[in-house]
């Protein structure tokens, strides 16, 4: 008897587990209030005193929060086995007028629809088209709100907002669609903007992926104080956390930083697949809260740590606007860089196969592809710069680095490719040396005005190469050609391009975090977009310059890349 009794507890136990995995959310109770079902749902409200790990909370409906708050605080932490996870049902929203943010400078104070404040193995999936949003917060009374209270229908708040914020360690943050956290037009002149992000990851936070999410609207689309490396992550759809930080498969656009990456600890982030789109609404930043537009900004805030991030198979597509004078003024879609203040600190970026246009086009100056800038006093570099395809860009790689040591930008199989007037292939402001360059195996070609402009000389490709050698650089560009590279519509290179077997062989490359170079970018990046569908390198013999494999033709194992469900 006690054997059937203890196993009749122990069925109940089960059978009252089963019944919890499921709990479903709404603003208020619904129904009979037991969880069971959408029509039945729980208020929100029981989430923050109750959720537990090893449940999945399902949010019904449209929440909304009152103006400045946050609406679910997660409780408490899952287990690698049982993470806890908040799914929004289809057609879910939450909403505000304006989400809680603190700082967006690491001082700990959170906000966003949902925080996750020091907790674990946690999932926050958007589900089929789940949506956090803002819906009167941005330039007031000039920029459009989804629905302002002030004059006209415009945006009645300009004030500090997250979307979403988490601070732990293993943390997955997929399938969300976060915008109009901060709607900007014109010359702004709110001071708060800078505080606003779609995403806020602060410190300390390791082993974290963030996938197949669309943010739009903010001054930062993601900033992270993360720290940690680790391979690539190949699923974003599965519940196993990856280590290290991969921000992956996601669309952003209208951010003056797409992504803003600043550890205070040794930190690889890999970057990869992502589609970034345009920053020229925020190149007019407000005069008492300055500010530069970007694609990726990287620079680290802690004394002697030197972030190294992995940046790859990403598009950037879009402009970073002319800016106004004293008023803020465009960098990079990556920019390379430290943070002012903290000694012998900086980035040393890895930066192959994405492919960046510049769609702006000769209506004044528009940033370059990359700005790799260093100062007496901090580490920027080296740096490693492989098969990028830069189309349309202004300044394609700037260098503005006095403190730059021999061979740290090694730049090498890269195509570029522009119809901007005065475009420059090489730009500096005169102090960079040319023993800092190992750069050989590209491609140019500028039309109109085309140049290299290094330590103070503006020259032909002739000329280049020739104050390369004497200036004691590497490479010096000697096996590098000069002509129009034939691209496809897509930046893909056809039949009889010179691009077509240009580039040194760089198979000994390929380990770790830099495995990914072996292959090409996938055709198909961003949100809804997949890891597969490149092709392999060759392994012997030339490869071909820019981020796409012309003649390979050969799919990746599975075991580097695997399609996005």
């Amino acid at each position: 008897m006690k054997r059937l009794a203890l196993l009749g507890s122990l069925l109940l136990v089960l059978m009252s587990v089963a019944r919890a995995s499921d709990i479903y959310l709404a603003q208020t109770a619904q129904g009979g209030d037991t969880g069971a079902d959408c029509a039945d749902a729980k208020a929100y409200t029981y989430f923050n005193s109750s959720a537990t790990g090893g449940n999945t909370y399902h949010l019904c409906g449209t929440f909304t929060g009152a103006s400045g708050t946050t609406m679910l605080t997660v409780p408490a932490s899952g287990t690698s086995s049982a993470p806890l996870i908040i799914l929004f049902e289809t057609n879910a929203i939450m909403q505000s007028p304006r989400w809680l943010a603190g700082t967006y400078l690491d001082d700990g104070s959170s906000g966003g629809a949902i925080a996750i404040i020091n907790k674990s193995y946690v999932i926050v999936d958007g589900g089929t088209n789940g949506i956090i949003q803002n819906t009167d917060n941005g330039t007031r009374n000039t920029a459009t709100c989804l629905n302002g209270t002030g004059t006209g229908g415009k945006c009645g708040t300009s004030n500090t907002s997250f979307g979403l914020y988490a601070k732990g360690s293993n943390i997955i943050i997929r399938n969300l669609t976060i915008r109009d956290i901060y709607n900007i037009s014109g010359n702004d002149v709110a001071t708060p903007t800078t505080d606003t992000a779609d995403i806020h990851i602060d410190d300390p936070t390791t082993n974290i992926s963030i996938c197949n999410n669309t943010l739009t609207n903010a001054m930062q689309g993601l900033i992270s104080f993360a720290t940690g490396s680790g391979a690539q992550n190949n699923d974003c759809q599965s519940n196993t956390f990856a280590a290290g930080q991969n921000i992956f498969l996601n669309t952003t656009d209208d951010h003056g930083w797409q992504v803003d990456m600043n550890p205070s600890a040794a930190s690889a982030p890999n970057i990869y697949a992502n589609n970034f789109g345009s920053g020229a609404n925020w190149s007019n930043g407000p005069s008492a809260d300055i500010w530069h537009t970007d694609g990726i900004i990287n620079y680290s805030t802690a004394n002697g740590v030197v972030a190294t991030p992995y940046i790859y198979n990403n598009l950037f597509y879009g402009a970073l606007g002319n800016g106004v004078a004293g008023d803020g003024s465009p960098t990079g879609f990556i920019f390379c860089t430290y943070g002012s203040g903290y000694s012998n600190s900086g980035t040393a970026c890895n930066i192959f196969n994405n492919v960046i246009v510049d769609t702006q086009g000769n209506s004044g100056s528009s940033g370059a592809a990359m700005w790799l800038g260093g100062d007496s006093g901090y580490v920027v570099g080296p740096h490693n710069i492989y098969n990028n395809t830069f189309v349309n860009t202004r300044w394609n790689i700037t260098g503005t680095n006095s403190a730059a040591k021999s061979g740290w930008y090694t730049i090498q199989n890269n195509i570029t490719s522009s119809n901007q007037t005065q475009n420059q292939f090489l730009f500096d402001d005169g102090i960079s040396t040319y023993p800092m360059l190992n750069i050989n195996y590209n491609v140019y070609y500028g039309p109109n005005q085309a140049d290299w402009t290094w330590h103070g000389n503006s020259s032909s490709f002739a000329t280049w190469k020739t104050n390369c050698f004497g200036g004691n650089g590497t490479g010096c560009d000697s096996a590098s050609v000069y002509g129009n590279p034939n691209l496809t519509a897509s930046y893909q290179l056809q039949s009889g391009s010179n691009g077509i077997g240009e580039g040194t062989n760089l198979t000994s490359l390929c380990t770790g975090q830099l495995a990914p170079l072996c292959f090409d970018k996938p055709p198909n990046v961003g949100a809804g977009g997949s890891l597969s569908g490149n092709n392999a390198r060759p392994s012997s013999g030339a490869w071909d310059a820019g981020a796409y494999q012309y003649s390979s033709g050969v799919v990746p194992p599975a075991g580097l890349v695997a399609t996005v469900h």
